[in-house]
């Protein structure tokens, strides 16, 4: 059951009802440098003292189904037309496993406000995402990015989880995590126990 206020209640009950989408991608959790903000608006909104970036018609995803029931469900965010920032993040950063969380609101145009604070309507993870660049001669050069995101309950659901027994996977998490080093050389590792010498 999606938490609406009172004051998005009334706007969606209004004759026009303006809705404005809200993307937030965490590439690292409570870095806000490592947030990526968008909206399907036509100019920058902020929202609770956060900026978010007006990608306009550039932005969309995959129809989001709106259940009593918990469903493992899988959204597509369609960006064209981004700035080159975002692409660099893209390629430049690991993007996958980060939390993506899409909220809805109500512009009221007489105002040039939202209506109430926007209410959440999909939480999820990145799980995979794709960039097409076609150029040619004659126009700009166009990328389209696509994020493929997986619910909160389709993580769960996974057979793999939990981490890697390698330094790797320790250092994922923590940079500084040298806990896992000598596990490379037990793979080789052949204990003779209770072997007497």
């Amino acid at each position: 059951m999606l938490n609406l206020s009172v004051n998005n209640l009334a706007a969606i009950a209004s004759a026009v009802p303006y809705p404005v989408d809200f993307v937030t991608i965490k590439l690292e959790s409570g870095n806000e440098n490592r947030i990526v903000r968008l909206t399907n608006h036509y100019h920058d909104l902020t929202v609770e003292g956060k900026l978010y970036v007006a990608a306009g018609e550039f932005l969309g995803f995959t129809e989001i189904t709106d259940s009593l029931e918990a469903k493992d469900n899988t959204i597509d965010i369609q960006l064209s037309g981004v700035q080159s920032t975002f692409t660099a993040i893209m390629l430049g950063e690991s993007v996958e496993g980060s939390p993506v969380d899409i909220s809805r609101g109500y512009y009221i145009e007489e105002t040039g406000l939202l209506a109430d604070t926007p209410f959440l309507r999909w939480s999820g993870e990145v799980n995979n995402y794709s960039i097409q660049d076609s150029y040619n001669f004659t126009e700009e050069d166009i990328i389209a990015i696509t994020v493929s995101c997986k619910s909160l309950l389709t993580t769960l659901l996974s057979r793999k989880s939990g981490r890697f027994t390698s330094p790797q996977g320790f250092k994922k998490f923590l940079s500084t995590d040298n806990s896992m080093e000598f596990v490379p050389s037990l793979v080789t590792f052949n204990p003779t126990f209770g072997k007497e010498k």
